[in-house]
């Protein structure tokens, strides 16, 4: 079925803050729970434990004895040496005394807390120490098989089957890991779970942008960034409260944060802008009443502004030839009437309303209650009162094969934006995690050192909320630019040329501001990112983005590698890699003021404006 609809005009009428939108902006937001959670359980499930080799049995001195030749009868007294991941063990006889260094015959003593964290539990320490860093690396990997799966999934199937799949797939296995009984289960259902988390983070999100008029947007991605800082917050406080207990009971809790998926299913709508997008006009429209009647407004007379210009399901099913003119080029300026009682409102189904296709225009009526006559469709001027956007076409929902991932090859601009914002994001995931590893203002205090870097991130989201509509979203990618290079570039002037005194004070506080410029950039990015892409493909836009900066994430623990020899290479990379990342969003468009691409037609627009 062709759409030709502007999906601002609907949102408009519907209002900026009504209860259909507040419900659904809460219940998406509750989305970030499950991501922050289940991106950063681990740190807390799988924390460092103090430990040392088990006292060495009889057996194994037995063993000791034999391998060195010396029978026991000999022996007037050994000595033992116990440390991580050896012993010493001397033997001294009446001629002669022997120390030799021997792996941890017995195992591993972690003391009374054996069962606070899945390291002491399955003994992944010192030769078993990589199968405890592996699930980090795991869950990384597969997040970027998500990203890349569910957004392609979303915007063919729908967003809301995607998000709440998404869901429930990771309150099952998150919860299925406090019952695992070795590492290897651990390690699979780790790997499953990531697959979901992200993807459930790029939906929800883009469903709330979706959703929202342009001069709101920012606040969506302050949302989302808030509902990542408050599920940290909240994560660290509850891990610290269980810090003694076992390791499962915080897994209980992570899994938790996924159960209002069951109140999800039952609230949380499609995207509108989504229906619209793929033809699905009359789904589109059932939703609108709905949100009209809980947000007590009228929307009969927008849906007849509408009627009058597209071709209704009725007039097409018939045999009648349509007389329709071509589409108006103008906005109609939205209805804001209100009304205090529901039962007011009579709203119109396809089925009631709008089922002539004649050219002829339809009155406005005022507050006043004058009728002022509505503009011709042959006009292409708006009538009096009506207001113009900088791209206020009506849009035709795109074929098949203009959609997704056809349509970004097909289109040389949304392919080379595809590519760009995927630079950047690599860019930026990699700067991001590298310093988020290598933080070590309070290093020895695990759950200090993660609320440090959680509230480094709250500058960002203030600066973000002034600047971006104020000076544009480019801009504010310039200037986030100039935070993080300017602080890592001096943090790298100090590792080379300062002494270790003044490192020790520097670095932290350098790279701590810098941190804070790369968390700017993330949240801009997202909201950036949103924006530039066609309604028809921009899960796939922020998906392959979001891969990009997963095999960022992956790059940055081995730049340690170097760490001890070169320690001035982590920053030096993050700053060459940010300096590129500046120049390649030069040829990007502006999308401040604009309302959201529903086509490729409409992004070729942006470049226009």
């Amino acid at each position: 079925m062709n759409s030709n609809v502007r999906v601002e005009e609907f949102l408009q009428v519907l209002g900026r803050k009504g209860r259909y939108e507040i419900c659904q902006y809460f219940w998406l937001f509750l989305s970030m729970i499950t991501v922050s959670f289940g991106s950063l359980g681990y740190i807390f499930v799988g924390k460092s434990v103090t430990h040392q080799c088990a006292t060495l049995s009889a057996q194994s001195i037995a063993n000791i004895l034999a391998s060195l030749g010396i029978p026991a009868a000999d022996v007037v007294g050994i000595d033992t040496n116990y440390y991580k991941c050896s012993v010493d063990v001397t033997v001294n006889t009446v001629t002669s005394s022997q120390t030799v260094e021997v792996e941890c015959l017995d195992g591993q003593d972690f003391g009374d807390i054996l069962f606070t964290s899945v390291i002491s539990e399955f003994g992944l320490v010192c030769d078993r120490r990589v199968l405890g860093v592996l699930p980090k690396i795991v869950v990384i990997a597969t997040q970027a098989v998500g990203s890349l799966t569910l957004p392609v999934l979303a915007d063919y199937v729908g967003r809301k089957p995607v998000l709440i799949g998404a869901q429930a797939l990771s309150l099952m296995l998150m919860l299925s890991q406090a019952f695992i009984r070795n590492i290897d289960q651990f390690l699979i259902l780790k790997a499953l779970s990531g697959v979901f988390i992200d993807g459930a983070h790029l939906v929800s999100f883009t469903m709330a942008l979706e959703l929202t008029l342009d001069r709101d947007r920012k606040y969506i991605a302050v949302l989302f960034g808030l509902g990542w800082f408050l599920g940290s917050v909240t994560l660290v406080g509850v891990s610290y409260g269980f810090r003694l207990d076992s390791w499962r009971s915080i897994q209980y809790f992570t899994a938790g944060g996924s159960l209002f998926v069951f109140v999800q299913i039952l609230v949380v709508e499609e995207s509108i802008r989504w229906l619209f997008a793929v033809g699905r006009n009359e789904e589109a429209l059932q939703l609108v009443v709905q949100a009209a009647e809980v947000n007590h407004v009228d929307i009969n007379k927008t849906l007849s502004r509408y009627h009058a210009r597209v071709k209704t399901p009725r007039s097409s099913e018939s045999n009648e030839p349509s007389s329709s003119a071509p589409y108006s080029t103008a906005e109609t300026s939205p209805d804001t009437s209100s009304t205090e009682n529901p039962s007011d409102v009579t709203p119109t189904s396809p089925e009631h309303e709008g089922a002539s296709t004649t050219t002829a225009a339809v009155p406005t009526t005022s507050l006043s209650g004058n009728t002022t006559p509505a503009e011709t469709p042959m006009s292409g001027t708006p009538g009096p009162g009506i207001a113009t956007s900088p791209r206020a076409t009506l849009v035709k929902a795109e074929n098949p094969e203009d959609r997704g991932c056809c349509g970004i090859i097909k289109s040389k601009r949304l392919l080379r934006e595809t590519v760009i914002f995927a630079y950047v994001w690599f860019a930026v995931g990699f700067s991001f995690l590298s310093l988020y590893l290598a933080e070590t203002v309070l290093a020895d205090n695990l759950y200090l050192n993660f609320s440090v870097n959680v509230l480094s991130e709250l500058p960002a989201g203030i600066i973000f909320l002034v600047a971006v509509d104020r000076i544009g979203r480019k801009n504010t990618m310039f200037m986030f630019f100039g935070i993080a290079l300017g602080f890592l570039f001096a943090c790298t002037l100090v590792k080379v040329l300062a002494d270790v005194a003044v490192q020790t004070y520097v670095v932290p506080v350098c790279g701590l501001i810098g941190k804070s410029g790369i968390a700017g950039l993330q949240l801009t990015l997202f909201l950036y990112t949103g924006e530039s892409f066609p309604t028809s493909s921009r899960l796939i836009g922020l998906g392959t983005s979001s891969l990009a900066a997963k095999f960022g994430n992956l790059g940055a623990p081995f730049v340690f590698f170097f760490e001890e020899e070169f320690p001035w290479l982590q920053t030096t990379l993050i700053v060459i890699l940010l300096l590129i990342a500046t120049f390649a969003i030069f040829p990007l468009p502006e999308t401040k003021g604009n309302d959201l691409p529903e086509s490729v037609a409409d992004e070729d627009d942006l470049y226009n404006t």
